[in-house]
C-alpha cells in the first residue's frame, strides 16, 4: 500500500489549505534565512514545501517544519491573547504535522478540558429564569404576583401571591445548581486524572488530563479512559494489538481492534529504544467529526513512509480493555471526535411538564370565560376592565401553584432514590428534571448487538453431513474428537491423502469423507477462524474480540476440549482434544464486513505444512457456497 491510494477529489479543506500558501512560503523562507544549516533530517528525502501537504495525502509530500517557524507561530499579540481568554479558540482546518523532536505545526493552543456544565457563575440566574418563565404555567403566576404590586389591582395579601412563586423558583434553582455541581465534579475528576507522559526515552512524569498537549507521548493502562484522540505507537500485548471499549463513544458494546504503527512498534520491540525524540514525523488530517475514518502518515529515516488509518487510533472517551499502550496525542479538547459530535448541554423537558403547561392554558381560557360570565351578570360599568381583571385574580386558584411545587419536589426525591437503590447499584441519575420519564416508557426497540441485551450465544445444535448433534451430545462429540486427534496429525488429513489418488484419466478420485473427520475439521474451524485473542486478566484467561459472537464460538470449541492458547498477528496455537498442540501460521486474514457478511482466514499448519482456507459467515451467504445435499440435514 502506498500514498497514491489516498488520492482523491479536492475538498474544502484542501482549497483553504492552498489559499494560505503564499503566507506560509514567506514564513518558511524567512525562517530558513535566520537559522544555520542543520544536519539532514529523516524526512529530508522529499524536498517540497509545507503547502503541498493536503488531504488526501499526496505523493512526495514533506512533513519537515523549520524550528523557527514553530517559534514564530507561537508569538501572539497582547490583544489577541485577551480576546482568546473570553472567546473560543477556533478549530484548525489545516493538516497537522507532529515531529518527535521539534513539536507541532501549526501551533495548537486548545486545552484538553471536558466541560459538560450547563451554566456558569454569570449565566446561572438568567438562564434558569428564562427556562422557567418560557412556560405559560410559571409565566402566569409571575404576572399574577407582579399585579399585586399595583394598588388598584390588589385583592389580598402580597405574601400569599409572591411566596409560592418564590418558593418554586428557589426549589428549581437549588435543584439545577445541585445537578450542575455534580456535573462539575464529574468533569473535574476526568480532567484531573493522571497520565504518565514521556519526558525522555526512559523518564516519565504524571500529568493531569487537562494539561496534555498535542505531541505528548503518554502511557495508557488497562481499564483506563483514553483522555484525548491518540495515535497508537506501541502495545505491550504479545499479539501486537489492543482492544478498546467504545460504548461511551458510539453506543456499541463490541470491542474494537486497534493496531500500533508498525514502525514505532518495531523500534520498541526489536531495537529496545524509546519513542521520545524519535527521528520521524507524523502528518495527520485536520480535526473532523467522522469517528470511523482517519487519514495520516508517518515518515522516518531512510525515506520510510507508512500510511495511517483508523485502526491506528484511539479516540477520546474510549477505554483500553487490557495491557499497556504508548500513544501520541493528536487532538485535544474540542478538537476530539467526541467533542465534535456532541452538542451544548440543554435543559430537558419531560412530557409531564408539557402536559401540565397545556392543561394550564386551557384552565386559563376557562378562567377568562368564567370571569366574563360573572362580569356580565354584575353588569358593565365604568372601569369594568379593572373589575374583570380582579375576578381573574380571584379565580387564579383554579390553576394550583402547589401542583408545581409537589412536582418539582417529587422529581428531586425520585432522583435521590434512584441513586441509592441497591437493586440497581451503580446507577446514577445525572438529571433530576425528567426522572418520571422512566415510568412512561411505551416502546422498547433493540437489536442483537447487545446494546440493551446480554447478547450471549448458547450451543444448541450442530448439523453436518446429514448428522445432527445437540447440547446433549457433547460427551459423544468429545470422544469422537479425541479419537480423531490421536489418529491424525492436523485437520484435513483424509483430504490430503485423497488428493494423491487419481483414476485412469489422471483426475483426482472423488470420495465421501468420514463424518468423524468432518466433525473434527468443523470444531477446528470454530477454534481458529476468528479474530479472538486470549489474554490473562487478574490470573484468569479471558477472550478479547470485536464481537461477542466470535468469543461464543471459541468457547463452544473450548467446551469440546479444543482450546485456543495463543494468538498474534502472524501465529496461532491451539490445543486439540487429545492434548497435543497445533501451531498455525496466519498467511492472510479477511475480516468480516457488513457487505460481505463473512470472514475468512488462510492458515498453514506448521506440523504438516498443509495450507487451509477457513470461511464462516451468515447463512444467506454460506448456503450458496455449500452443496445443497450437504447443507440440509
Amino acid at each position: 500500500m502506498n500514498d497514491s491510494n489516498y488520492e482523491g477529489p479536492e475538498n474544502n479543506v484542501t482549497r483553504e489549505f492552498r489559499a494560505s500558501n503564499e503566507s506560509r512560503n514567506t514564513l518558511s523562507s524567512k525562517s530558513k534565512q535566520q537559522t544555520e544549516p542543520t544536519p539532514k533530517r529523516a524526512t529530508s528525502s522529499v524536498k517540497k514545501n509545507l503547502e503541498e501537504v493536503q488531504i488526501p495525502l499526496l505523493e512526495n509530500e514533506t512533513s519537515e517544519v523549520p524550528a523557527t517557524a514553530i517559534q514564530k507561530e507561537e508569538k501572539r499579540g497582547c490583544f489577541k491573547r485577551i480576546y482568546y481568554c473570553f472567546a473560543r479558540e477556533p478549530v484548525s482546518t489545516t493538516n497537522r504535522i507532529i515531529t518527535f523532536e521539534k513539536g507541532v505545526y501549526p501551533t495548537n493552543r486548545c486545552r484538553n478540558i471536558i466541560r459538560n456544565q450547563k451554566y456558569s457563575i454569570f449565566s446561572f440566574i438568567p438562564l434558569v429564569l428564562y427556562n422557567q418563565f418560557k412556560f405559560f404555567f410559571n409565566f402566569f403566576f409571575l404576572a399574577i404576583a407582579l399585579s399585586q404590586f399595583i394598588d388598584i389591582l390588589k385583592v389580598g395579601l402580597l405574601f400569599s401571591y409572591v411566596a409560592p412563586l418564590a418558593f418554586v423558583l428557589t426549589l428549581t434553582m437549588v435543584k439545577e445548581a445541585y445537578d450542575d455541581f455534580n456535573r462539575y465534579k464529574q468533569d473535574k475528576e476526568a480532567n484531573s486524572q493522571l497520565y504518565k507522559v514521556f519526558t525522555s526515552a526512559t523518564d516519565k512524569i504524571n500529568k493531569p488530563s487537562s494539561a496534555l498537549k498535542v505531541g505528548d507521548i503518554i502511557e495508557v493502562n488497562a481499564n483506563q479512559r483514553v483522555p484525548a484522540d491518540l495515535l497508537l505507537l506501541y502495545t505491550s500485548d504479545e499479539s501486537g494489538t489492543v482492544f478498546l471499549r467504545t460504548d461511551q463513544l458510539d453506543g456499541e458494546t463490541d470491542w474494537k481492534l486497534r493496531k500500533p504503527v508498525k514502525y514505532t512498534q518495531k523500534v520498541v520491540v526489536e531495537k529496545g529504544s524509546g519513542l521520545f525524540g524519535l527521528n520521524a514525523n507524523i502528518t495527520a488530517e485536520p480535526p473532523r467529526a467522522h469517528i470511523y475514518d482517519f487519514i495520516g502518515k508517518i515518515e522516518a529515516e531512510g525515506g520510510y513512509t507508512e500510511p495511517l488509518s483508523l485502526e491506528n487510533t484511539m479516540w477520546a472517551n474510549t477505554v483500553l480493555a487490557s495491557g499497556v499502550a504508548y500513544a501520541m496525542v493528536l487532538y485535544i479538547g474540542k478538537e476530539t471526535r467526541m467533542s465534535m459530535n456532541s452538542r451544548e448541554a440543554r435543559s430537558k423537558i419531560g412530557n409531564l411538564d408539557n402536559e401540565l403547561n397545556k392543561i394550564s392554558k386551557r384552565l386559563f381560557v376557562f378562567m377568562l370565560i368564567l370571569s366574563g360570565v360573572i362580569m356580565a351578570l354584575r353588569g358593565f360599568g365604568t372601569n369594568w376592565y379593572i373589575q374583570y381583571f380582579k375576578y381573574i385574580l380571584l379565580l387564579c386558584s383554579i390553576i394550583p401553584i402547589s401542583l408545581r411545587v409537589n412536582l418539582d419536589f417529587s422529581k428531586g426525591v425520585f432522583s435521590l432514590k434512584i441513586n441509592k437503590d441497591k437493586s440497581i447499584e451503580g446507577t446514577l441519575a445525572r438529571n433530576s428534571t425528567i426522572p418520571e420519564e422512566l415510568g412512561r416508557v411505551q416502546f422498547l426497540l433493540t437489536d442483537k448487538t447487545g446494546t440493551l441485551t446480554q447478547n450471549e450465544m448458547i450451543f444448541k445444535r450442530l448439523c453436518l453431513e446429514g448428522v445432527q448433534y445437540d447440547e446433549n451430545s457433547t460427551n459423544e462429540m468429545e470422544r469422537i474428537l479425541k479419537r480423531q486427534c490421536n489418529s491424525s496429525i492436523g485437520p484435513a488429513q483424509d483430504v490430503e491423502q485423497s488428493g494423491l489418488q487419481k483414476d485412469t484419466d489422471g483426475r483426482r478420485k472423488r470420495f465421501r469423507r468420514d463424518k468423524a473427520a468432518v466433525l473434527r475439521d468443523l470444531i477446528t474451524a470454530l477454534c481458529v477462524c476468528h479474530n479472538v485473542t486470549p489474554v490473562i486478566d487478574e490470573g484468569k484467561k479471558v477472550y478479547q474480540a470485536s464481537s461477542p459472537d466470535e468469543v461464543a464460538l471459541v468457547q463452544i470449541a473450548e467446551s469440546m476440549k479444543m482450546k485456543l492458547l495463543q494468538r498474534t498477528q502472524t501465529r496461532m496455537t491451539i490445543e486439540n482434544a487429545a492434548g497435543f498442540q497445533e501451531n498455525y501460521k496466519i498467511l492472510a486474514n479477511f475480516p468480516f464486513t457488513s457487505e460481505s457478511k463473512r470472514m475468512g482466514i488462510i492458515l498453514k499448519n506448521e506440523e504438516t505444512n498443509r495450507i487451509i482456507f477457513y470461511l464462516k459467515g451468515a447463512d444467506v451467504i454460506m448456503k450458496n457456497k455449500v452443496m445443497p445435499m450437504k447443507f440440509l440435514c
